[in-house]
């Protein structure tokens, strides 16, 4: 089988073809971002050789004789061999963003918080290659040493690296192309979302008592940074005595730095379920899911349906005041809204021990860090999912591992979520199909068939397709079904030559 190779310019320009031949070693295809990987392999002439060095990051198309593209997406990584040297250059070890995650001792030998140095970068070779990130993890070090680390690793691996290695046996000139989809360019960027997730988990002394006939209502002021909806609101909790009232949590405008209007309760949580001795978080549901404004202080707070001064609730209070956003503080309602009491640390206005908890739909969020990190795409689409989840990460891992993260946890009809690029790079994502509707038949001889009869080549598998085992006819009652199960397309290999095809498949 003959493939027409098409390389462009880094800038997707049109790039004049080589004299050169490559041909097609292997192409393999995911479920999971579409193109994956390509080996192209050719004899050039020991002089010619390091003129292919410049195809580093460059697009490739695959096509069949019909000029019908098969595989596309970019170079990275380029080996060189001649007689029994090895020479390889790769985008493996580019990094052109970096910055220092590291920690430090204090006096005392104790380890002392984590800090983060800015990201440094080289605009040069993002222009060149698009951004890969890296953040370097250290513990022990300064300031200035994680500064200087920083700025030395930067200059050593913003070019891509080179590798000269020695072969025992003698080979003739050749050049071996590696490539990659551009689904794992998502890969290249770390994703950090800060809003969504507005909490204090201390650690600071304190408590405060409601629901004793004296303190009617608790709230904690916060202020989001994005709109979107909030769903859920936890608290540390106790009881005191046999409190059998329920509680909820509200949610408030704020007015002159205290709570004003009501604008959502929660579900009632059962007082009596508290545990008596220990501190332990409960989650309570708004009845709706409330919309917020970017920029504007709300309240969340706990109101308890009845009071009693021998039977009542604690809640945790942190009278380090260890909540990030500045001068949003915790209040309690007697006969009008005062701070809360501070024992331990005087002159100072506690927090709550709280989370304020604002979600999305899974596929918005996917398609929310697929824009965030796009660098290649020329359109990105999405599902909607049907299963919520907070859109605050913090995790210091890529945006492909978030993503991957998010598609494994499905929709609501219990599906995968997929992904595909176009020969134009749209990025797709999209609810695996049914295995009640197989798109492909595959019959005895290794041939998969379309739902029509149509021969599919070997280099055009049904990747994120389910497909079954046909009989002569290509058709499967109900009990050829229960005999061969539909099996989902996972992964798929192509060989050309005398190898045969190899497909992986998950059942």
């Amino acid at each position: 089988m003959n493939f027409n190779l098409t390389f462009f310019n880094r800038d997707f320009s049109s790039r004049p073809q080589h004299p050169f031949s490559l041909a097609v070693r292997n192409l393999s295809w995911s479920a999971i971002g579409g193109c994956h990987q390509a080996l192209l392999t050719g004899h050039v002439p020991v002089d010619r050789l390091v003129e292919f060095t410049s195809l580093l990051r460059c697009p490739v198309t695959v096509s069949d004789p019909h000029s019908l593209p098969v595989w596309w997406g970019f170079v990275s990584r380029i080996d060189i061999i001649f007689e029994k040297s090895n020479y390889t250059i790769t985008l493996e070890d580019l990094f052109n963003k970096v910055a220092v995650f590291y920690s430090f001792l204090s006096p005392d030998n104790r380890l002392a918080d984590r800090a983060s140095t800015p990201f440094a970068e080289d605009l040069f070779s993002i222009s060149e290659y698009g951004a890969r990130e890296v953040m370097l993890p250290r513990d022990n070090i300064s300031d200035d040493f994680a500064l200087q680390l920083r700025d030395t690793f930067l200059d050593l691996h913003s070019r891509p690296r080179a590798f000269l290695g020695i072969n025992q046996n003698y080979e003739a000139p050749h050049i071996e192309v590696h490539c990659s989809g551009w689904f794992s360019t998502l890969n290249w960027k770390y994703y950090a979302h800060s809003a969504g997730y507005y909490a204090n988990h201390g650690p600071g002394p304190g408590q405060v008592a409601f629901g004793d006939g004296a303190t009617s209502y608790l709230a904690q002021m916060f202020t989001p940074t994005a709109s979107m909806e909030i769903n859920y609101a936890w608290f540390m909790l106790r009881k005191f005595g046999s409190p059998a009232s329920n509680i909820r949590a509200r949610l408030w405008s704020d007015s002159g730095a205290q709570p004003s209007s009501v604008l959502v309760n929660s579900l009632p949580l059962d007082g009596s379920t508290l545990s008596q001795y220990n501190y332990a978080w409960y989650k309570f549901t708004f009845s709706s899911p409330y919309t917020l404004t970017p920029g504007s202080a709300y309240w969340v707070g706990l109101v308890p349906y009845s009071s009693d001064a021998s039977n009542y609730y604690i809640a945790r209070i942190d009278e380090n005041m260890n909540y990030k956003q500045v001068n949003h503080f915790g209040r309690r309602y007697t006969t009008s809204w005062g701070f809360l009491p501070a024992v331990t640390v005087t002159d100072s206005r506690p927090v709550f021990y709280f989370r304020a908890v604002c979600t999305k739909d899974s596929g918005q969020v996917i398609l929310d860090m697929a824009n965030h990190s796009n660098q290649f795409f020329t359109h990105i689409s999405g599902i909607s999912s049907g299963v919520i989840t907070t859109p605050y990460r913090d995790n210091g891992l890529s945006t492909f591992e978030e993503i991957i993260n998010l598609m494994k946890l499905g929709t609501s009809n219990l599906r995968p979520i997929l992904a595909d690029v176009t020969p134009d790079r749209r990025l797709r994502f999209y609810e695996q199909p049914s295995r009640d509707e197989p798109a492909a038949f595959l019959d005895r001889h290794g041939r998969f068939f379309t739902r029509s009869a149509q021969v599919l080549p070997a280099y055009r598998p049904p990747v994120g397709q389910w497909a079954v085992l046909s009989g002569v006819d290509r058709s499967v009652s109900y009990f050829e079904g229960q005999r061969a199960p539909a099996y989902f397309v996972d992964r798929a290999e192509f060989t050309p030559g005398p190898v045969r095809p190899k497909r992986t498949a998950r059942i």
